[in-house]
């Protein structure tokens, strides 16, 4: 009966609460309104006391209110070293973990590595097969999906690196499909790739087969669109191709007069100098003496000072080494004439034609003083000395090895010479060489003359023959034909020894 009168006394007790709103709040909403607002706190343990909890008791419900971070949370504040173990688990205890699972959650903090990180580390060296599969099952991938993960992992040589390997046979097309297949580009493009096979020539190498008319200028524009050149591009670039002559020839056709100064600016136009220098360097037509030759003409007396003077100026010596260098020419002058009559003085005294006196002064008149006179006439007397000795030595040798005169005579005759004895010996040593080998022998036809006039014998004869390089069958037979000539009938017997 009385919840029968509850719809009909409700709004009665709505009346009365809306006239007179004291109706605490409850304890347990309370403490959650103190959690969010702490300024609230003792105006909620207020609302508490009313329903007869006293400080102690509202803790209580604060401490039931208030919840902790989210487990995952909690162990990622402790891998960054946010908290302590001790705040770990206080936080886990505060989430109503069970005791049974609270000495187990801590070792979540540790991340372990993803499967394909882990076969990402096996495909390069890092990990064995093993460890790979056994991490990966503890994430709950089977030991097949593992080693799937390992074949996905890392990428293939890139496809241009393939075909490169392709085009020089080191692999097969199907190696390339593979890597083709491994990477990251669809499948159904492989054939297409078949076409890279070749390379086209490369623009540069097109346009200088056009210049140099290896192929036609349209077939070169066709090489270059492959390489993404435009045919008014390639025209530019066959233009700019190739070399013109060196600008020092094109110079030489300008001071020829074969050439104007159009010309020659726009050989500088193609060269790799800039166009604005090309009438400076038209005034390099004037040609300039080398070094030697203004020497020379110097020398020659067809140069004057004065153009001399010009020439080295513009080859840009300093004046005063181009005072130095005309005065040398000069004196290289004055010193060939001196050593031209120095040489006809001294040779006149050699042959003796001229007295000592004659030659001393010709010296002193060309410009030697007397000191230089005299050394120059005494090596000229010497060197005919020298040349007066080496006849007398070599007449001595004559004789010597023409068998005129006996080893000891021979040195005596040196000794005259005033040739050391250590020298004679050497003398002696090799003439006696030319000596043994300068001895007349007799002719083949000359000993058998002699065994068949009885002066020698026919084992001499034989011996003597085979001396001089006749076999020894040879020699029996000359011995034969020297007994019995032509016609004769020589015995059974007088051919053998």
């Amino acid at each position: 009966m009385g919840a029968g009168l509850i719809p009909i006394v409700q709004p009665i007790t709505n009346e009365f609460w809306r006239a007179r709103p004291t109706m605490p709040l409850p304890a347990d909403v309370a403490a959650v309104v103190a959690i969010k607002r702490p300024a609230l706190f003792q105006a909620m343990q207020a609302e508490a006391q009313n329903l007869g909890f006293d400080a102690r008791a509202f803790a209580a419900f604060v401490d039931a209110a208030d919840q902790p971070p989210g487990v995952s949370e909690l162990l990622e504040m402790r891998r960054r070293n946010l908290i302590g173990d001790d705040l770990l688990e206080r936080g886990l205890r505060s989430a109503q973990i069970e005791e049974d699972w609270l000495a187990l959650l801590p070792q979540l903090r540790h991340v372990l590595l993803s499967p394909a990180d882990l076969a990402q580390l096996r495909q390069q060296g890092f990990l064995s097969e093993g460890e790979q599969k056994a991490q990966s099952a503890l994430q709950g991938v089977s030991a097949e999906n593992a080693e799937h993960l390992f074949e996905i992992s890392g990428l293939p040589p890139g496809i241009e690196l393939m075909i490169a390997l392709w085009r020089r046979e080191l692999i097969p097309w199907e190696r390339v499909e593979q890597a083709v297949r491994e990477g990251n580009t669809k499948v159904k493009y492989i054939p297409d790739l078949k076409h890279l096979r070749y390379m086209p020539l490369s623009p540069a190498v097109a346009a200088e087969a056009v210049l140099k008319q290896q192929l036609p200028r349209e077939e070169g524009k066709r090489i270059a669109g492959l390489s993404g050149v435009s045919p008014d591009d390639f025209d530019i670039l066959s233009r700019v191709n190739g070399r013109p002559m060196a600008i020092g020839q094109a110079l030489d056709l300008v001071r020829r007069g074969k050439r104007g100064k159009g010309f020659f600016t726009e050989v500088v136009a193609r060269s790799d100098v800039r166009t604005e220098y090309a009438d400076d360097l038209l005034l390099l037509q004037e040609r300039l003496l080398p070094l030697f030759q203004v020497l020379r003409l110097l020398r020659d007396g067809t140069l004057t000072d004065e153009l001399a003077t010009e020439q080295l100026t513009k080859q840009g010596y300093a004046p005063e080494l181009v005072q130095a260098i005309i005065a040398g020419g000069h004196a290289a002058k004055s010193s060939a004439t001196k050593d031209l009559g120095r040489e006809q003085i001294t040779e006149i005294y050699e042959g003796g034609f001229e007295s000592r006196q004659w030659a001393l002064d010709n010296l002193i008149g060309l410009g030697y003083d007397a000191n230089e006179s005299n050394l120059l006439l005494d090596l000229t007397e010497a060197k005919r000395i020298i040349a007066f000795l080496r006849a007398a030595i070599n007449r001595v040798k004559a004789s010597f090895v023409g068998h005129k005169i006996s080893e000891s005579e021979a040195l005596d005759a040196l000794g005259q010479l005033g040739v050391v004895t250590e020298q004679s010996q050497n003398y002696m040593e090799l003439w006696s060489e030319e000596r043994d080998a300068n001895v007349h022998r007799l002719t083949p036809a000359q000993i058998g003359k002699a065994f068949k006039l009885g002066l020698i014998t026919r084992e001499d004869a034989i011996q003597r023959w085979i001396g001089q390089g006749y076999p020894e069958d040879d020699a029996i037979l000359l011995s034969a034909i020297t007994v019995h000539p032509a016609g004769s009938e020589p015995s059974p017997t007088s051919t053998t020894l």
